[in-house]
C-alpha cells in the first residue's frame, strides 16, 4: 500500500477520516509483514537460481553421476519453494488484504464525498489481485520448468 494513499487521506474532506486512516495503517502493517517474508523468499529463490553450473558436477570421472548431473538451477527445489510461497501468501493475501479491502470499499462506497478515496482503494485492490495472479503464474512457470528438465534427463 502506498504512502501516497495515506498522505492523500490527510488532505481529503471525507467523513470518518480517522477511521479510514486507522484502516489504512492496519492494512499497511499487513503489507509490510508480507513484504518482509517475501524478501526472505526472494533471497532464497535468487540463491537457487544463481547456483553455479558446476554445483551438481562430481569430480569423479568414473561415477555414473559425473556426466548425468544437471547443471544450473535445481528446478525441483525452485518448484518446491514456489509452491510453499503460494501456499503461504495465497490465503494471507485473500484474508488480510483482499477481503478486508473489499469490505472497506463496500462500506465506504455508501458514504458521501468518498468517490475519489474509493477509486484509489479500488486501484489498490486491483494491484493486490494482480500480485496474487502473478504468484500463481510463477508457480505455473516453475512447474513447467521442472517438467521440462525432468523430460530432458
Amino acid at each position: 500500500i502506498s504512502n501516497k494513499l495515506v498522505e492523500d487521506l490527510e488532505h481529503r474532506n471525507i467523513p470518518d477520516q480517522a477511521q479510514a486512516y486507522r484502516f489504512l495503517e492496519v492494512l499497511k502493517l499487513a503489507v509490510e509483514a508480507q513484504e518482509e517474508v517475501a524478501n526472505k523468499f526472494r533471497n532464497q529463490l535468487m540463491q537457487l537460481l544463481a547456483r553455479p553450473e558446476s554445483a551438481n558436477k562430481t569430480n569423479d570421472p568414473v561415477s555414473p553421476q559425473a556426466n548425468k548431473a544437471p547443471y544450473g538451477p535445481n528446478y525441483s527445489k525452485i518448484l518446491d519453494r514456489t509452491s510453499k510461497a503460494v501456499e503461504w501468501f495465497g490465503p494471507r493475501m485473500d484474508e488480510q488484504l483482499i477481503a478486508n479491502l473489499e469490505q472497506h470499499i463496500e462500506q465506504w462506497s455508501a458514504k458521501k464525498r468518498t468517490k475519489r478515496y474509493v477509486t484509489d482503494l479500488k486501484s489498490t485492490l486491483t494491484e493486490f489481485k494482480r500480485k496474487k495472479e502473478q504468484l500463481a503464474q510463477c508457480l505455473d512457470i516453475a512447474e513447467n520448468l521442472s517438467k521440462t528438465v525432468s523430460l530432458q534427463a
